[in-house]
């Protein structure tokens, strides 16, 4: 388990993660109650989920920037806080696409895709949850195989 100096780091994922599961879930809100007109309250929601998770970002960084010694490369830490605020980000970009392309109305095939999102999302905050100890997990390796699971169905769907 991480020493309580570098608990902060897997926290800070922990949190970062969930920050993308909330934007998963409000995204599938978004699609299955779609109405072009409100777009604008659907991005200005989205859009305070996603600086959420840039603050957890922004946190990593300035914690990296100050630490002498840290429980992996930093580099790799900085990394894995980028790749999951580049979730986040991405899933933003969803709601953006359908503004800018005055999207009217959302495919069946889309909400299940989103589902897909939501539980790699899940997947991906599980983890992370793990990553503290990731010397002696025995189910690091089953989430990451989960999460490709996840991405080839996302793929055939």
């Amino acid at each position: 388990m991480a020493s309580k100096a570098d608990r902060f780091y897997f926290e800070n994922f922990i949190a970062a993660a969930e920050e993308s599961c909330r934007a998963a879930e409000y995204l599938v809100e978004c699609l299955t109650n779609y109405e072009p007109d409100a777009i604008g309250v659907m991005l200005e929601k989205m859009h305070a989920m996603e600086h959420a998770a840039d603050k957890k970002k922004h946190e990593m960084s300035t914690s990296l920037a100050k630490a002498f010694v840290t429980p992996i490369d930093r580099e790799d830490l900085a990394e894995l806080s980028q790749n999951i605020d580049e979730v986040t980000d991405k899933i933003e970009d969803v709601l953006l696409r359908l503004y800018c392309n005055n999207v009217q109305s959302i495919r069946p095939d889309a909400l299940k895709l989103s589902e897909v999102v939501i539980r790699a999302c899940e997947e991906a905050k599980n983890m992370v949850r793990e990553f503290a100890d990731f010397k002696h997990s025995k189910l690091l390796h089953e989430h990451i195989v989960h999460i490709n699971t996840l991405e080839e169905e996302a793929d055939r769907v």
